[in-house]
């Protein structure tokens, strides 16, 4: 069930929650620098967690935690990406709404146990091939051939920033994103941040 939820967590870049319009900000509201936060809540797939994605030019760091309980009180880990994302031009989706295509290339993906309900299976079935997975230690997994998003690789997307919420592609139902021809053509009205 963690694999899966990390899987979850880097595909989809985030997860579902109901979040409060925030209008009150000095940030231009077509912005994307800034902090960006999803709340505790629960993903398609039945998962806890929470996120958040600091954005500042071309560099976007998101950080992700799964926790063990629906209050998002037992941490069981955290995955923390670094991604060099470039704009690109605007795209009319068939539903009339105007989106930025966005290109993200990874340059790190780390985790870190925050229970030994997350290290010791990590240790146990040498996960990524490590088997010093300890509480609160950082491991560089980047190049993980056990994990589907490795440094260097490149996934296509599309955004829209509407009344201070940043919403993604639907890479559920609307293209994976793992190639250009594969570039999501619809939002996911569910996977959304909202501003800090």
């Amino acid at each position: 069930m963690i694999y899966k939820a990390l899987i979850v967590f880097l595909f989809a870049v985030g997860l579902s929650g109901c979040l409060d319009d925030d209008d009150n900000n000095d940030v231009s509201s077509d912005s994307l620098d800034g902090t960006w936060i999803q709340p505790c809540s629960i993903d398609k797939s039945g998962n806890y967690g929470d996120s958040q994605v600091v954005i500042n030019g071309t560099e976007w760091l998101a950080e992700f935690t799964t926790y063990n309980d629906a209050e998002c009180l037992e941490p069981l880990f955290a995955l923390r990406a670094e991604t060099i994302s470039i704009s690109g031009d605007e795209l009319t989706l068939s539903s009339g709404t105007l989106v930025t295509a966005v290109d993200h290339t990874i340059t790190g993906v780390f985790m870190t146990p925050k229970s030994n309900l997350a290290a010791t299976p990590f240790n146990n079935n040498q996960f990524c091939g490590i088997t010093t997975w300890s509480l609160d230690k950082e491991e560089d997994i980047g190049s993980c051939a056990d994990f589907p998003f490795v440094a260097h690789e490149t996934g296509y997307d599309i955004y829209k920033i509407e009344n201070n919420r940043l919403y993604q592609g639907d890479t559920d139902t609307s293209g994976s994103g793992d190639t250009l021809e594969e570039r999501p053509t619809s939002l996911d009205y569910e996977d959304i941040y909202q501003r800090q």
